[in-house]
């Protein structure tokens, strides 16, 4: 089996060529390696109305498929299938179709990403048929833009061919990197694999009820992202604070919602169960959990209803999560940006609207 180190011993050597008296020296280059280990699919666009055939790919089962460009076949992309920062895995079976380039459906442009269109043929005509590559969280496998614009050579390939096609300008590009960016160039670059960036207030985002609430919230005139942390989200506080737990597994699509009665009000709804969601052995233990008249848990996530948790001021009860937008924290304003855009001074919640260090210097 042809292996790198035996290409690199083998077709680095010198090659003589008789030209009349003259020698030429030819040297395989460690791209032309990789080329040859490593079957590399040439695509012609990322836009998907231009498409050809020829731009169809199987990559099922593959660990990280080479493709490349036409703007610039010599670079190419290994992209991989992950969810979270150390869970790789191979391309699911069955992953045939197009790599294309645009925002997805409700969302503004600025939410643009390189994505995989799975398609039942080979026809760019059968690209609306088709369905987005999905990852196990439920959302699109998707290389976001703000990783794109990193300076790195990774995604140098995308970056010529976005270039080329006018997807992508300079202006934007620096935008993106005056955002994501670091503070000195020694530094690494600020956003991590996989990383959820919020860009309007009914986008989905994964979460899993024995984990942590991590989210990237970024709108229009805000100089960074803002890294809203809540640890322990999930997890209720009773009156005995040593029974402080997480009593729920399992995982889900959610989304931020305002009351439709109190307009200051933040909900979180589960918009989809992906994976079962129960009762831990330590909560069923603790008692801190119970069933209703019918025998149903209380309080449990449920797919298309509200997060809840447990009250105890006032009575033992359970009732919808809820944050407090007229708050003046910053947690508050990012929400509020997030869910009013530029007009968010404008909702009368009757906090200060002196500038906030979280907008961009005009």
């Amino acid at each position: 089996m042809l292996t790198r180190r035996f290409l690199a011993g083998r077709l680095q050597t010198l090659r003589l060529c008789c030209k009349g008296a003259v020698q030429t020296r030819w040297v395989v280059t460690g791209a032309e390696i990789t080329r040859i280990l490593r079957k590399q699919h040439i695509c012609s666009t990322l836009i998907p109305e231009k498409l050809l055939p020829s731009d169809y790919i199987d990559i099922s089962n593959y660990k990280a498929p080479s493709v490349a460009w036409a703007s610039n076949p010599e670079t190419a992309l290994l992209p991989v299938y992950r969810w979270e920062s150390s869970r790789t895995s191979r391309f699911p079976a069955d992953t045939r179709g197009f790599f294309y380039y645009g925002p997805r459906p409700g969302l503004p442009p600025i939410a643009s990403s390189l994505r995989f269109r799975c398609t039942p043929s080979s026809d760019p005509a059968s690209f609306k048929d088709g369905h987005d590559l999905l990852l196990p969280t439920g959302l699109p496998w998707q290389i976001i833009t703000a990783q794109i614009a990193n300076p790195g050579p990774t995604y140098l390939s995308v970056r010529t061919e976005l270039f080329r096609s006018g997807l992508l300008t300079e202006h934007a590009l620096k935008e993106w990197r005056r955002c994501f960016g670091p503070p000195k160039p020694a530094a690494f670059w600020r956003l991590p694999m996989n990383s959820i960036i919020l860009f309007s207030l009914d986008q989905l985002f994964p979460v899993d009820f024995q984990s942590h609430l991590h989210l990237q919230i970024l709108t229009p005139g805000m100089r960074r992202p803002y890294l809203l942390r809540s640890y322990r989200f999930f997890a209720w506080h009773p009156w005995n604070l040593e029974l402080k737990m997480q009593p729920f597994f399992g995982t889900a699509l959610a989304r931020l919602e305002l009351s439709p009665t109190q307009p200051h009000l933040l909900h979180l709804r589960i918009a989809k169960i992906i994976s079962p969601v129960g009762l831990t052995p330590q909560a069923e233990a603790s008692g801190l959990v119970w069933r209703d008249e019918d025998g149903n848990l209380a309080g449990v996530p449920r797919e298309g209803e509200l997060f809840e948790v447990l009250r105890v001021r006032g009575g033992k009860r359970i009732e919808p999560w809820a944050m407090d937008l007229r708050d003046d924290s910053r947690d508050s304003t990012a929400l509020r940006m997030l869910a009013f855009g530029r007009d968010w001074r404008e909702v009368g919640f009757g906090v200060d609207p002196s500038r906030s260090e979280l907008e961009q210097d005009q």
